[in-house]
């Protein structure tokens, strides 16, 4: 017991309990004693004995209730700094005061050096997004961070948090196709939920804005937004999908449209042929070479966009 005797409070607590049931006891006992003194049931040295046993009941109590709550208060401690099953919410109090007097590349460099250090830290990366985004007004870095940590797997709450920044973001910078495509996403994912029904309703006026412009249009996706690009396309785009596998060396995407009407008529608009389709359980065309260099062309980047 002595270490729970660490803090003053503790002592005093202590004190205050043992003195409190020795008063209570020692009257009990009192009372208990004079009565059987009085009937001729003791003697003298009965009386002084049921004393003392007060005494030594005031003592087992004592520790009892301590002991008692020295173990519910280490088991709350436990559980709220997450000592046990609950991990401990992360603090960059460092970074965020640096950031609160706007040294912001200062704070950018605490950031970069902390993730080199726990390169699984999703929330400093999370945080350097907002930081880069909010601050230093970098839109494409703070799209790339979110991106990259959502290809980390990120925790449910994580995954929530990057959605709705990339919607914002997007909405922002006026990047209406992308915006579409997380719309579309983040429908799906949520779907029955208030957010999910919001987000459809912000993607349906979307499309209607759309109109007469051609829809949702072409879209690059990189190797690891498979999601991205079936959601594009499931909303009537057109999506080019990079091929995580090399053909013969040569890189390789996949067309990929809502139905297979759509999905023909956009690979015969870059010189494919109908018979090439392949209906795996994504019907798909592969593009290589020249073709693939049509779709990229489309969707307005290069061959030296692909991220492999």
């Amino acid at each position: 017991m002595s270490r729970w005797f660490d803090h003053a409070g503790d002592r005093t607590y202590f004190l205050r309990v043992a003195g409190l049931l020795t008063a209570f006891c020692t009257v009990i006992a009192f009372v208990l004693a004079l009565a059987l003194f009085k009937e001729d049931r003791i003697g003298p040295g009965g009386f002084v004995g049921i004393l003392l046993l007060g005494q030594l009941a005031a003592a087992l109590l004592t520790g009892l209730i301590w002991a008692g709550v020295g173990v519910s208060s280490r088991a709350l401690v436990t559980t709220m700094t997450g000592a046990g099953n609950i991990k401990a919410a992360p603090s960059y109090s460092y970074q965020e005061s640096l950031v609160a007097r706007g040294r912001y590349a200062e704070a950018e460099q605490a950031y970069q050096d902390h993730i080199a250090r726990e390169p699984h830290d999703r929330d400093a990366r999370l945080a350097l997004a907002a930081l880069i985004r909010d601050h230093m007004k970098d839109a494409t870095r703070a799209e790339r961070l979110f991106l990259e940590t959502r290809a980390l797997g990120p925790t449910p709450a994580q995954e929530y948090g990057i959605a709705n920044a990339l919607i914002d973001l997007y909405q922002r910078t006026g990047q209406r196709g992308r915006e579409m495509a997380e719309l579309a996403r983040f429908a799906d994912r949520y779907r029955n939920t208030d957010g999910g029904s919001r987000a459809g309703r912000a993607l349906r006026q979307l499309k209607e804005a759309a109109g007469g412009e051609g829809g949702l249009g072409w879209r690059y996706f990189g190797s690891r937004q498979i999601r991205e690009a079936r959601a594009w396309a499931a909303e009537g785009g057109i999506a080019v999908h990079e091929n995580i596998w090399k053909s013969r060396r040569r890189r390789t995407c996949h067309l990929l449209a809502r139905g297979e009407t759509e999905l023909v008529a956009a690979a015969r608009s870059v010189g494919c042929e109908a018979q090439w389709i392949q209906r795996t359980r994504t019907v798909h065309f592969d593009l290589v070479e020249g073709y693939l260099e049509r779709a990229l062309r489309r969707c307005g980047v290069t061959v030296q966009h692909l991220s492999r």
